[in-house]
């Protein structure tokens, strides 16, 4: 747990499928488990991430021809592997809506049968601020609940900046690369002709 002990909080895959060892080692953590309307709503929100990560060219690029893109993308792979029991059915991401359901509803039974119930909070992004700050021992903000995680993260890099950042960069000095080597070539060719 040495990697994360600079961290106030941890969210999403692959902390989620790891709560309870999180927990072991941090047993004064809050857990809060995000529920949603509807499995059909978390299920209608998963295929759409996933959509957009398999479907977009410029990650599948990053995912192919930069270090920190091959390593996300096995991280992701197993990631899945792991959480779902199963290798994904498509890029990186499961679409496998059976596996899928199944899934999410053991998780979300789970926490709310192990977590200790005085550090649990069953939340929904739609109760917005008070549940949440009542349960952190937070005063409450006087700006509007965020709802930033709407789409993929292509449409939103601010869900994970460095990431991207990192991706942009690596793919950027590999083209740069490219270019240079291909000139070199080129001038080669013209003085030896």
């Amino acid at each position: 747990m040495k990697g994360i002990r600079f961290y106030d909080a941890v969210s999403d895959l692959p902390a989620c499928v790891y709560w309870q060892t999180l927990q072991q080692a941090f047993p004064e953590a809050k857990i809060i488990l995000t529920a949603r309307k509807s499995e059909d709503v978390w299920l209608k929100s998963w295929n759409e991430q996933a959509a957009a990560i398999n479907g977009s060219k410029i990650f599948k690029i990053h995912c192919t021809f930069t270090p920190t893109g091959r390593q996300y993308a096995q991280f992701k792979r197993k990631t899945i592997q792991t959480t779902f029991d199963c290798l994904p059915t498509s890029y990186i991401i499961s679409r496998d809506e059976q596996i899928l359901r199944k899934t999410y509803r053991e998780h979300n039974r789970i926490v709310q049968e192990k977590a200790p119930k005085d550090r649990l909070l069953v939340f929904n992004l739609s109760d917005g601020w008070k549940p949440l700050c009542k349960f952190l021992e937070k005063d409450i903000p006087d700006v509007s609940f965020p709802y930033s995680n709407k789409g993929s993260p292509f449409e939103d890099p601010s869900v994970a900046p460095l990431l991207f950042r990192r991706l942009d960069q690596e793919l950027y000095f590999l083209i740069s690369f490219l270019v240079i080597i291909v000139d070199i070539i080129i001038v080669f060719l013209f003085f030896n002709s």
